[in-house]
């Protein structure tokens, strides 16, 4: 939930799975998402492939997914607020607007067993995405382009450092990045500090700091929460962002290390 106490404010939910299909080197993934901001809700199916070279010091990962989305725009909404009734503006139909569009994606990703990298493009597709002809606007989703790093240090024997950087860049948009580090202990707690660069007009220092803790209770469970104070105009409107994360792995016996982004 992003944005704590303000109305309309984005919330999402995922659910995700993968495993490796016919033989170590190929994977399959999927994943369902909901998310609403405003009147606007969107769900999405994602269905994932990869395929993994071994090489002498790690493993090279080539991916390809593909997504179907739903999206729903309400102007119904009972929350939608105006000095009379919507229903009576002629530019508002007061009606839900749904529509299904679709896309394609392409990720590279490497790992060892100290450092990872990636870079990815969840949609290639510049599609127009249209609602019907009674709805006026007009949206072109625009391209992403993700790319991540880490790296993990022994501080002690029993104390592991994991900085984290993630770079996200959109067509006509500043930069925007994403710094981590994080602190996993021997006996399963982990815990971090996160930071966000700001991306709108005006001097700031950042738009958020994030607050990490997780538990890894059992070599195949895992549940952690972050906790994201806003530094931007927003902040006077809001108490914050929360996450929850819960995770189940099934292990491998073969298997000497878990990937360092996973801790």
């Amino acid at each position: 939930d992003q944005w704590l106490g303000l109305e309309g404010s984005p919330s999402t939910f995922n659910v995700k799975a993968n495993f490796p299909f016919l033989s170590d080197n190929i994977g399959l993934g999927f994943g369902l998402n909901s998310h609403s901001i405003g009147i606007t809700t969107r769900l999405t199916f994602n269905a994932a492939y990869s395929y993994h070279l071994p090489l002498e010091d790690g493993r090279l990962s080539l991916g390809l997914s593909t997504s179907l989305r739903h999206i729903t725009i309400d102007f119904t909404d009972e929350r939608l607020v105006a000095n009379q009734d919507i229903s009576l503006d002629p530019a508002v139909e007061y009606t839900k607007y749904r529509s299904w569009f679709g896309n394609v994606g392409f990720g590279i990703y490497y790992q060892s067993v100290k450092w990872y990298a990636g870079v990815s493009i969840p949609r290639i597709a510049k599609s127009d995405l249209s609602f019907g002809e009674t709805f006026d606007l007009d949206f072109m989703e625009a391209r992403h382009i993700y790319t991540m790093a880490g790296y993990e240090f022994d501080l002690r024997t029993d104390i592991k450092l994991v900085p984290q950087i993630l770079l996200k860049w959109v067509p006509n948009l500043p930069l925007n990045v994403d710094i981590n580090a994080i602190l996993h202990f021997e006996q399963g707690l982990v815990t971090g500090l996160g930071y966000r660069t700001y991306s709108g007009t005006g001097k700031k220092i950042g738009e958020s700091i994030d607050l990490i803790l997780g538990f890894q209770l059992h070599p195949n469970w895992y549940i952690g929460m972050s906790y994201d104070i806003g530094m931007n105009e927003l902040k006077t409107a809001h108490s914050g962002s929360l996450e929850f994360v819960m995770r189940y792995r099934f292990l491998k016996k073969h298997n000497p290390y878990v990937n360092p982004r996973f801790f």
